[in-house]
């Protein structure tokens, strides 16, 4: 799987499972919209792929990327 250009990230969940999430480059790195959850949990990301931790992101991207991944997770 591959990482198209930068288009996508990994945002570590917890210590082996990674979410899948876009990355808008033309928006705001701090602004909550500059990232979207894409419904992909892998176990091990792509070896080129930028990983985010949740301390990378801001608090409001971190809490929407959360509540949409409840919705896949249940």
């Amino acid at each position: 799987m591959g990482v198209k250009h930068g288009k996508y990230a990994y945002l570590k969940v917890s210590e082996d499972l990674y979410a899948k999430i876009r990355v808008f480059k033309k928006r705001d790195p701090s602004s909550p919209s500059a990232y979207l959850f894409t419904g992909v949990f892998v176990k091990k990301p792509p070896r080129k792929a930028k990983v985010f931790s949740e301390s990378d992101l801001p608090e409001e991207s971190i809490k929407e990327i959360k509540r949409l991944m409840s919705q896949f997770t249940t």
